[in-house]
């Protein structure tokens, strides 16, 4: 069972997972394609406004290029509040930004196609430059086109009912304008102005480009937004769209052949720049490992003079050790000099106290507290050049000593790097990583600027970035063109393979997803079985029933119907969906699926045979009505409101409501013969009054809640007066009427919370929780007046004048048990039987013996 009950709720996480899932997608679409809109509409208000305040910045990517054209920015506002509408419920709106757009971009395009000119390039604003173009002021072809399909896209959206054929040609005109914008950005980085301009007419700006991206994803997300919440279905189209969208991708790449070389040119300058840094960061490590071992001998030797000093540090530079070493300087772990040697020739360059001392200061103490080297920042405070300050802190045995600090020289450092590697071909520059803009070093050799590699040294606490540059020379010679035969083959094959593994993809999605929906019915209908045989009754099956037949028929709603006793007629039992069918009883010939035997399925526009109960419901969509049989008799009714057979298996439409049928037909009559073998136990089968049996089972239970909770149970002791002579006179089937009449009348006439029970023979026992003696007096003279005044029509005979002796007994004035509350009621029976019989006596008081002893 815990087994079971895991895989239910392993499964339902995945529901939830998959719903979370789909719902979030659904928005995230949504948001693109709103973000999408808002981006064109800040695009082209933009442009405007930097048309109007002379902002080039606002409309020009850079200088030289062609500007946003004020135009193009009027269409890319409309198109911008066109996405937004598109959006929303009021696709009139729609419509007409689709109608500007192809009015304003068709006019241009005209104007290209027949060399006119309407005047309407300057009509709202003249533009007071002029780049590319004998036009001043007019939209590229290529833009205007672009256009013109936004238009016709925003006109297909438009209408109310639009068919999947329509949004077909939106995908792919979305897909045509995306392609056209990235085109043109792909031209710009690649340097191919034939992707943004066309014929040497006016080319696609930079803004204008990004703008069309931003367009085309808008329209595209727009669409698969819809796709996604169910309004359309575009899974058929996928591998066609995505077959269509890598032949694009394949002419762009033949027009930009030559970017795969610039990529592998690129990997060669970035190795290169690896290996300048791992030459920097070793010159770094032997420069510091030289301090430490000067440091230590200036530590053994502290009264080595300084000229001995100067010489023994010099010995370390010519022998190329310590390249760019201006200064050094030995301190003790007090921040006091013991040693200083200043190099020939830069005397000045490193004194303490002086300008260098905060920074110097700064690291010192961070040296100190790390017991690790530490670099400081570049100080450019020679006319030389920069330099920067190295601080290597001794330790010997867990004892810091002190500090070795040298001042070095960056260009004298580097100088040999460049030597040593055969640079020629590159171009170098270093910067501190928190000073960008500051270069410290550049190499003289004249780079190209469109390939760089950047590697970042982290060392210590040094943090350079070193940018490397490929020469003109060195892009000739590395220079190589891939034949455009091969990338259009390839290209081709892969669309073929994505085509077909996108369509094989789908077919494997679609036989996974009806196996899991199998299993889901399977694991549906197990549970189904399982929570009937749960249910202690009939009456405790309404909620199980309702549950699973949502489950199971998630997208209707219905009801189940039973017949009552007599097998006529149809009752409302149960019901699911969001607004339940019809839920008043009608007769089995009322149903066409009760008079044929078989399900009957209603379409939406079918008047004709159509079931009398359905009548209010003929308009509103399809219905399936299916019979429950128990064998050759009828249990029932299932009434499915909203069923559709093209969602199911075309083979066998109507398997799952068929089959849902026959497991209720056999759940249902389960139940139903369990209650009745339960009613059999528990009620008389004479009056269907409860019997002894079960009033020995509920009276001990409510008398001790009535003592629990200090309230009134009070019994009422009931023997009809003379019914042997009753039997005797108009024979015992007389004598049952009489019984059936009086069990009826307490089956109508009392609460469900009174027990009313035939005690044995004529005698009959009421049981009234919470009832005071004076409500029980008052209700066991209604009962004899009621019983005085039956008039029982038997078999021609007429039964009148049937009196009944009463005797009521109240806890806690009359008794406390239940034993003695039913002898002190039967007392009060014998007391009214010994008075002249019909009529009602109450119990005696307890005596105070007895209220001692109970208490």
């Amino acid at each position: 069972m815990k087994s079971k009950k895991n895989i239910i709720k392993k499964h339902i996480y995945q529901e939830i997972k998959i719903n979370l899932f789909i719902f979030n997608q659904e928005y995230f679409y949504f948001f693109i394609a709103f973000l999408s809109g808002i981006a064109c509409f800040s695009l082209g208000t933009l442009a405007i406004v930097g048309w109007h305040t002379n902002s080039p910045s606002l409309y020009q990517f850079q200088l030289g290029l062609t500007p946003m054209y004020y135009n193009t920015a009027v269409c890319f506002v409309v198109l911008g509040v066109g996405l937004i509408i598109l959006l929303s419920p009021y696709k009139r709106g729609i419509s007409l930004m689709g109608i500007v757009l192809m009015t304003f971009a068709g006019l241009t395009l005209a104007q290209y196609i027949f060399n006119l000119n309407f005047g309407i390039d300057q009509l709202f604003f003249k533009t007071p430059i002029s780049l590319h173009t004998s036009s001043p002021g007019r939209m590229s072809p290529n833009s205007a086109l672009s256009f013109v399909l936004c238009g016709i896209a925003f006109t297909l959206l438009s209408f109310k009912n639009t068919s999947n054929v329509f949004y077909y040609i939106v995908l792919l005109l979305g897909k045509i304008i995306l392609m056209m914008g990235a085109l043109s950005m792909l031209g710009y980085a690649v340097h191919l102005p034939s992707t943004y301009q066309w014929a040497k007419l006016t080319p696609m700006s930079v803004p204008t480009a990004l703008s069309f991206i931003i367009a085309g994803v808008g329209i595209l997300t727009s669409v698969y937004s819809r796709h996604l919440s169910g309004e359309i279905n575009l899974s058929k189209t996928s591998p066609y769209v995505a077959a269509l969208f890598v032949l694009a991708l394949t002419s762009l790449m033949w027009k930009a052949s030559l970017q795969q070389e610039t990529e592998n040119i690129q990997g060669l300058v970035s190795l290169k720049g690896g290996e300048i840094k791992s030459a920097i960061r070793a010159r770094i490590e032997d420069s510091i490992s030289s301090l430490i071992r000067l440091g230590f001998q200036w530590h053994l030797y502290p009264n080595l003079p300084d000229k001995a000093g100067a010489d023994f540090v010099d010995f370390y530079r010519k022998n190329k050790i310590l390249r760019g070493l201006k200064s050094i300087e030995w301190m003790d772990s007090t921040f006091h000099r013991q040693g200083l040697t200043v190099l020939q020739g830069n005397e000045s360059a490193f004194t303490i106290g002086s300008h260098h001392y905060s920074s110097l200061q700064e690291i010192l103490k961070d040296a100190e507290k790390t017991r690790e080297v530490r670099i400081s920042r570049i100080i450019n405070s020679t006319p030389q050049g920069p330099e920067f300050f190295i601080v290597v802190p001794l330790v010997e045995d867990s004892d810091f000593k002190g500090f070795i600090v040298g001042l070095m020289d960056i260009k004298e450092m580097l100088a040999g790097i460049f030597d040593d590697t055969k640079t020629s071909q590159f171009s170098f520059a270093i910067f501190e990583k928190r000073i960008p803009t500051k270069i410290f070093f550049r190499s003289s050799v004249k780079p190209y600027q469109d390939i760089s590699s950047q590697q970042e040294m982290i060392y210590y606490n040094l943090q350079w970035i070193i940018k490397v540059w490929p020469t003109y020379a060195y892009i000739k010679a590395m220079e190589n063109k891939f034949p455009s035969k091969i990338i259009l083959f390839s290209g081709i094959l892969i669309a073929f393979l994505l085509f077909f593994s996108i369509h094989m993809g789908q077919v494997a999605k679609s036989k996974t997803f009806q196996i899991h929906e199998k299993m889901k019915e399977l694991q549906y209908f197990n549970d189904l079985i399982e929570a009937l045989r749960d249910c202690s009754s009939l009456k405790k099956a309404v909620q199980p029933i309702a549950k699973y037949c949502k489950l199971l028929l998630p997208s209707t709603s219905g009801s189940v119907y039973f017949t009552d006793d007599t097998a006529k007629n149809l009752h409302p039992f149960s019901s699911w969906g969001g607004k339940p069918l019809k839920l008043n009883s009608f007769p089995l010939n009322a149903c066409v699926a009760l008079q044929q035997g078989k399900p009957y399925h209603l379409s939406n526009n079918s008047l004709h045979n159509l079931c009398e109960h359905l009548e209010t419901e003929r308009n509103h969509g399809f219905h399936l009505c299916l019979p429950l049989w128990d064998q050759d008799d009828i249990l029932g009714l299932i009434q499915i409101h909203n069923y559709s057979s093209s969602d199911a298996d075309p083979k066998n439409p109507f398997l799952l409501p068929e089959t849902l049928a026959r497991q209720l037909s056999l759940s249902i009559s389960r139940l139903k013969l369990r209650d009745l073998l339960k009613n059999q136990v528990i009620h008389d089968p004479l009056t269907n009054l409860f019997n002894r049996r079960y009033l020995d089972e509920v009276f001990e239970r409510e008398f001790q809640k009535a003592k629990r909770y200090s309230r009134p149970l009070s019994v009422l002791m009931i023997d009809i007066d003379y019914f042997k002579k009753i039997n005797d006179t108009y024979g015992h089937e007389i004598g049952d009427e009489v019984l059936r009449s009086i069990g009826t009348f307490l089956l109508k006439n009392y609460r469900k919370t009174d027990i009313p029970c035939r005690f044995g023979g004529e005698e009959f026992i009421i049981v009234f929780p919470e009832t005071p003696v004076e409500v029980a007096m008052k209700k066991a003279e209604e009962l004899r007046q009621a019983v005085a005044n039956f008039q029982i029509n038997f078999q021609g005979k007429t039964i009148k004048g049937i009196r009944i002796s009463i005797g009521i007994s109240t806890f806690p004035q009359h008794a406390h048990s239940t034993k003695s509350l039913i002898s002190s009621a039967d007392a009060a029976l014998y007391k009214a039987k010994e008075g002249g019989r019909n009529r009602l006596e109450v119990a005696s008081p307890r005596s105070r013996k007895d209220k001692d002893k109970s208490a």
